[in-house]
């Protein structure tokens, strides 16, 4: 049975019933963090938001509590409008620096909640990004598919399983490498399509210099520098990966050309070598 299969029971009525109220108003030009999930979207929204001394929400998708993994897949059918469900959780939305990788994939829809944001998109290289998710899963990376038995160990409620067997967003892909591989590259199309609208930062060229990144990211989106972090950049804000394995060994020779093939067209213009 796949995640969205597992939605039916839950009307539109019963939906609004889950969704919580109250909280603060929703600040209408926060900076929102988009990016493909393990990308170093955290760490760079959390970094931001010390050095400019600014407040930040990070994964108000998770925060609230376990239904939200339904709704994403009900904001993806059109079931469940973005604006309903921001509108409901503004308790999580009134910071100045919204960091969401979800809203990636709905960034169409933010207009209307935040008419005046600004945004930024971090990528990482799509075999990097990948190894990332997978060993947050504790998953192998060389396998033609999942087992049903590895399927069924991944927390539905986690909002992994999903992206696994490509629903919400719906993504291509004849196993749980293609999938993720499409994941990335939609991921990344939602940049290239409005380039013009986002400040860009790239995992890698933030780790070459970590605090001169985060000074010229707060310079591109109009946000001033106003205290040191030489002291937390090195601070670890999410499950450190297995870096004691080397990528193309994690995926194997066919699986790595798989992400490469897949992902090439996107990942070039980024100006990774494929």
């Amino acid at each position: 049975m796949t995640f969205t299969s597992q939605l039916t029971t839950f009307t539109s009525q019963q939906i609004q019933k889950f969704l919580p109220l109250g909280g603060p108003a929703i600040n209408r030009a926060p900076v929102i963090v988009l990016g493909h999930q393990k990308s170093g979207t955290s760490v760079i929204a959390a970094l931001l938001a010390k050095s400019t001394g600014s407040t930040a929400t990070l994964d108000f998708f998770w925060k609230n509590n376990h239904s939200l993994p339904f709704f994403r897949a009900k904001l993806h059918s059109g079931e469940l409008s973005l604006s309903q469900l921001l509108r409901k959780n503004r308790q999580y939305l009134s910071a100045d620096i919204i960091k969401e990788p979800e809203l990636t994939y709905l960034y169409e829809q933010l207009s209307v909640p935040f008419p005046q944001a600004t945004y930024v998109f971090v990528v990482r290289e799509p075999k990097a990004t990948l190894k990332s998710v997978l060993d947050r899963l504790k998953l192998p990376g060389d396998l033609s598919e999942l087992s049903a038995h590895q399927y069924e160990q991944i927390n539905p409620l986690s909002g992994w399983l999903p992206a696994l067997q490509g629903e919400a967003p719906a993504t291509l892909g004849e196993n749980y490498i293609e999938r993720l591989a499409h994941r990335w590259k939609k991921a990344a199309q939602t940049y290239l399509d409005h380039h013009e609208q986002m400040a860009l930062i790239r995992y890698e060229d933030f780790l070459a210099d970590k605090q001169g990144a985060i000074h010229q990211l707060a310079h591109s989106v109009g946000l001033t520098v106003a205290e040191d972090i030489s002291e937390d950049v090195n601070r670890q804000f999410q499950r450190k990966g297995n870096h004691h394995v080397a990528i193309t060994d994690f995926f194997g020779s066919e699986n790595a050309a798989t992400v490469d093939n897949i992902c090439r067209e996107e990942a070039l213009q980024f100006g990774y070598e494929v």
